[in-house]
């Protein structure tokens, strides 16, 4: 018996679902949708959803999303057998503890369910519910990729190096394996469509991890060099922290560029349907040790999008450039 969505409902911070409380709004990903560290009503998704709220009725979401998470299990036959092992314990109750959507499991960082996975067991879930309908999703918002090019890789340069690159080589080896994703997004778009056939698509893009913003903070530094031992190597060099400022630079322009091609790539494919993407407005402003209330790297306010009444996409309370049909990127 597939898992209730009841027993999901500990993962958003709006409405539970019910009869009367059907879910339209899809959340998938890796810990910038889950928002790891911060308060459920202050995750990126829950803004973006009480920004919804002004417009339509009621917005309830089903939240699939994980810390760690990669976006796809391609290639990869360790992650292909965790989002078997996970996906069967969604059908077949409990759900496996390292998915729980309660506690703290899913801040947790893990590579499953991947995102593409998410998506398959969401509409699976949905399908099984008395409840619910795969129809009535309005809205995913998704993101992925950083964890399929693996973050150690962007915070220091030891992957590269062994790939036959030097330190003055880093951002280039990070634009070369930023390829990957947009194949890997075009397919996870792909299956979005064919399960949800009457939802509008946003793919949410990466700020940097690092900006010249992040040395204000050592005490924050030191706590991302507990996680990541190797990022030592890079802060006590002298030139350390600016090529680290450039890495995650070069993440931000390599991730946008790949994820919007995959947005415009299967917006051609379905001219129909609505598919998106939002650029982070946050180019520097926002990193890892900035001393501000809102430096966190997950569950920041990147943008509110208004879909119920108009066809358009808003930064903060500024309006931006339409949206034309058809899934034009956001630049």
């Amino acid at each position: 018996m597939t898992i209730s969505l009841a027993n999901l409902a500990a993962a958003s911070n709006g409405p539970a679902p019910s009869p009367s409380s059907r879910p339209n709004m899809l959340s998938l990903g890796n810990s910038l949708m889950w928002g790891q560290g911060l308060k459920p009503e202050h995750r990126f998704r829950e803004l973006v959803r009480q920004r919804l709220t002004q417009e339509v009725d009621a917005v309830v979401e089903l939240s699939m999303a994980r810390s760690g998470a990669k976006l796809h299990p391609r290639n990869n036959l360790d992650v292909d057998n965790f989002d078997t092992a996970i996906s069967n314990s969604l059908d077949t109750p409990p759900v496996d503890p390292i998915y729980s959507p309660s506690h703290f499991a899913r801040e947790v960082p893990h590579d499953s369910l991947t995102t593409f996975q998410q998506l398959i067991d969401a509409e699976k879930i949905l399908d099984a519910a008395d409840d619910a309908d795969p129809a009535d999703i309005r809205w995913i918002i998704l993101d992925g990729g950083i964890n399929d090019i693996g973050i150690e890789g962007i915070l220091a340069p030891i992957e590269a190096y062994q790939d036959g690159y030097f330190l003055s080589g880093w951002s280039s080896w990070i634009l070369i394996k930023a390829k990957m994703i947009q194949t890997e997004m075009e397919e996870t778009l792909r299956k979005a469509i064919s399960l949800f056939p009457n939802a509008d698509i946003v793919v949410t893009g990466y700020f940097p991890v690092f900006s010249y913003h992040s040395i204000a903070n050592v005490i924050k530094l030191q706590s991302v060099g507990l996680l990541y031992n190797i990022i030592n190597l890079v802060l006590t060099n002298p030139f350390g922290h600016e090529a680290l400022v450039t890495a995650s630079d070069a993440w931000q322009a390599a991730s946008n560029k790949r994820l919007r091609r995959a947005v415009r790539t299967v917006s051609a494919e379905s001219p129909n349907r609505r598919i998106l993407f939002a650029r982070s407005n946050m180019p520097i402003l926002i990193s890892t040790g900035m001393p501000m209330k809102i430096q966190s790297l997950q569950g920041l306010p990147l943008f509110s999008i208004s879909f119920a009444s108009s066809n358009s996409l808003e930064w903060g309370n500024k309006p931006t450039k339409p949206i034309k049909k058809g899934g034009t990127s956001i630049t």
